[in-house]
Order: C-alpha cells, then sequence, then structure tokens
C-alpha cells in the first residue's frame, strides 16, 4: 500500500488549491455472521473517494502506514473500494477479540486519521438445528432405510445425515460412529444403506450441522437378520430289489436346524443344493424328501446338500444329508432275539418293507415273532432262526451261506413256520 502524505496541492486551471481531506468515518460496526465471518459498516465522509478497511487481533496496530510490525494478523478491504460503506471479512477464527480500523481516504490518496473500535468475541448469529431421526426400515440382508426430518436450521445453513454404531449406544460423530452425509437443508431425508454386518444391532442417531453446534435427533435401533444354521443329517435307506421309494416326512431335514431369531425355517433355494449320484431325489420346502435307489443298487451311501432358509436369506453354508442304503442285518445287539426288536438290527430300526435281503450275523439266531416275507436269506457262520407263536417266514429268494452261495435255491417260494440252519 502507498505512503500517505498529509498535504497535496492540486493545480487546477492555473490555480493552486488544497484538495479537501475527509474526516475519519463514523459509527463503525462490527457485527459476527457466523463464527468466522464478521460485517463492518460505518458512515460516509464528506469528500472520501475511498475507504481503507482494516480488520486485526492485534489491538497496538496503530494505522495503515506500512503495516507495523505489530499487525501480522489482519484482514485488508481492496485496496480501491469505491464508495462502499460495507465490507464483511471472512476466515476469522472462532472466538477471538478483533479491532476494526477504517479510513476515509480522497482522491489523491489522502486521509485525515483513523477510526478504530474494539468488538467482543464474536458471536454466531445462528442459533442450534433441529432434527428428529426416523424409525430405521429393515431391507432384510445387510440393507435398510435410514434418515430423518431436519425442523428447524437454526437460521444458517445445515448439513445433515445419519450416524450409527454397533457398540455405542448413543453414536456421535465425535465418539468415531460411522456418518453417512445426506445434503443439506430442512426437511425430511433418507438413504437406503446396504454395507451392513449380518447378525449384528445397531443403534442410529440423524444430525444437523450448522455454524452454531451439532445436534442429534434421538437414539433409534434395528437388528439385522441372523442366517439360520443348517446341520448335516444322516438316513439310513434298507435296499430292496422293489424301487420302493424312501419318504421322509414334513420337517425331516429341518429338524436339527437353527435359527438365532427363531424365525420358521424352510429349504432354500436351489433345492437341492447338490443333489444325489446313485439314485432319484424329490426334495421339499418343508424339509420332506423321497428317495428312490437306483435298481440293484446296495450297501453305498448317497448324499445331497441343502440350505435352510429364514425367509429373508440361506444359511451361509449347506449342510449334508448322508442316506445309507444297507442290507438289513441282524445283529442280535438286543436284550432278546426278536425280530421286531429295533435294537437288534445294524440301523436300529426294523426293516418293516416286505421283500428285502435279510442276513443274519455270525451266531445269531432270529425269532420270528411277526409274519415276514424276505428276498434272499443270508445265514452268516452259525447262524439260524425260528419262527415263534405260528408266525411264518416266507423265502422267496435263495438261502445263502456266509460265502453268498446258495444252499437252497427256492424256485418260487418257501413258508418257514419252525426253524432253519444250514452247515455254514
Amino acid at each position: 500500500m502507498k505512503k500517505i502524505l498529509l498535504t497535496t496541492v492540486i493545480i487546477i486551471a492555473g490555480i493552486s488549491a488544497v484538495a479537501q481531506i475527509p474526516a475519519p468515518p463514523t459509527g463503525l460496526t462490527l457485527t459476527a455472521q457466523s463464527a468466522t465471518s464478521m460485517k463492518a459498516t460505518w458512515n460516509a465522509s464528506a469528500g472520501a473517494t475511498y475507504y481503507y478497511v482494516m480488520l486485526t487481533d492485534n489491538a497496538t496496530c496503530p494505522n495503515f502506514d506500512n503495516k507495523p510490525a505489530q499487525c501480522v494478523n489482519y484482514f485488508d478491504a481492496p485496496t480501491s473500494y469505491p464508495g462502499g460503506l460495507e465490507y464483511t471479512f471472512t476466515g476469522l477464527t472462532p472466538n477471538t477479540d478483533y479491532w476494526l480500523l477504517v479510513a476515509a481516504v480522497n482522491s489523491s490518496w489522502q486521509y485525515n486519521g483513523v477510526t478504530k473500535i474494539a468488538t467482543p468475541t464474536p458471536t454466531d448469529p445462528a442459533t442450534a438445528p433441529a432434527v428428529t431421526t426416523a424409525a430405521a426400515i429393515y431391507l432384510g440382508g445387510t440393507s435398510a432405510t435410514l434418515g430423518g426430518t431436519v425442523t428447524d436450521d437454526g437460521g444458517d445453513l445445515v448439513t445433515r445425515g445419519v450416524v450409527y454404531s454397533t457398540t455405542d449406544a448413543t453414536p456421535t460423530i465425535a465418539e468415531g460412529a460411522t456418518q453417512n452425509t445426506n445434503g443439506t437443508g430442512t426437511g425430511s431425508f433418507s438413504e437406503t444403506i446396504s454395507s451392513f454386518s449380518m447378525g449384528q444391532t445397531y443403534y442410529v442417531q440423524a444430525y444437523a450441522i450448522n455454524s452454531h453446534s451439532t445436534v442429534y435427533g434421538g437414539v433409534v435401533q434395528f437388528s439385522t437378520n441372523t442366517p439360520p444354521v443348517a446341520n448335516s443329517d444322516s438316513y439310513t435307506r434298507f435296499y430292496t430289489n422293489t424301487g420302493v421309494d424312501f419318504t421322509v416326512p414334513a420337517n425331516g431335514v429341518l429338524g436339527n436346524d437353527t435359527d438365532a431369531d427363531t424365525d420358521p425355517l424352510t429349504v432354500g433355494t436351489p433345492r437341492p443344493a447338490s443333489g444325489v449320484s446313485s439314485g432319484t431325489l424329490t426334495l421339499n420346502s418343508d424339509g420332506s424328501f423321497t428317495y428312490r435307489s437306483n435298481n440293484g443298487l446296495k450297501d453305498v451311501t448317497d448324499s445331497f446338500t441343502y440350505y435352510a432358509n429364514d425367509g429373508t436369506t440361506n444359511s451361509t453354508s449347506a449342510a449334508s444329508v448322508t442316506l445309507n442304503i444297507v442290507t438289513p442285518r441282524f445283529t442280535g445287539a438286543g436284550a432278546n432275539d426278536n425280530f421286531s426288536n429295533p435294537a437288534n438290527w445294524n440301523t436300529g430300526y426294523v426293516p418293516n418293507e416286505q421283500g428285502l435281503d435279510i442276513i443274519i450275523a455270525n451266531g445269531q439266531n432270529i425269532d420270528f415273532d411277526v409274519d415276514y416275507t424276505c428276498n434272499n436269506l443270508k445265514f452268516e457262520s452259525g447262524a439260524s432262526f425260528n419262527c415263534v407263536s405260528g408266525h411264518i417266514l416266507t423265502i422267496t429268494g435263495n438261502v445263502l451261506d456266509r460265502n453268498n452261495v446258495p444252499s437252497i435255491v427256492v424256485s418260487s417260494s418257501i413258508k418257514v413256520s419252525t426253524s432253519l440252519s444250514i452247515d455254514n
């Protein structure tokens, strides 16, 4: 800025005259516009063409000449600020005292003194905004819609959004909650967020920020779904030559599955997740299924997989269902030798289907306490059977020794009402 001369002689039409030097301005005011801006105003001075305006946070700054070293923090209005009677300073430091200096300058860059006023700490004319938090809308999976309503901007520009946390029951920006901004101004706002984690409870607050303060709209919460857990199952299917279906009733594979949210479960899609390899399978949404092994297949294991579904999502992993296709084998492990005792059979249940192959294990004797028709009857070493209480065993296949060699070849069928053993 130029060095100001106190007296200048102007030659006009050959006549010397002294230019009028404006009087110092009066009526200075300094009003906060925000926490970082202040507006200076002053009254006009006669003869003024320009005004020098400076704002400083240094109380000892005396004038405009050469910007003394003590005026290290100052803000100048433009040096050619023609005729204006106000100027707004921005970029100020909040909560800081400032001093305003204004000089009226004529066209010859002359001024006569400086008007200086001290101001109190700038105060923000804005008031606190007001906001409410909207109820969270869980959309399933990892998505939910969050938002709120800004009902008052406090007389200032307001920015808005939501914060949320799984660990802080009153989440705020200052405490490090996850922040999602959502525009400016008053009115309702919302946004669908799809980055939540499964099986969590989230605490949410809407917020509004203006130059005065940050306010929150109150906490709401929602929980994301916990996927169900599908647990593996195992079933034993007695082999039969007749291609009889093995049917498991409703609930079936779902019977041992769990859901932390206690939602009702169904079998999810794809259904099944992977199919059987040695037969045909119909798996229903209620957990029931029907399986039929390929003809001639026995003493092998088949399997399939499935997902449990809680109405929102499938289980994280598929469960495996094992199907053991076996020939009924009487092991004699029960407390008696009765055919009808489930503990005596290799599967833990009685082969009630007619026409199955039957094996009598080493040294075991079956007491047929029911009428039964079998296909092949195999005797391992020392095996035998008795028919009790008038019950009859009908054999439609052959009687086999321990090496599967026919000891008795049956052309049609034989009926036994007493006992039978072979040299084995």
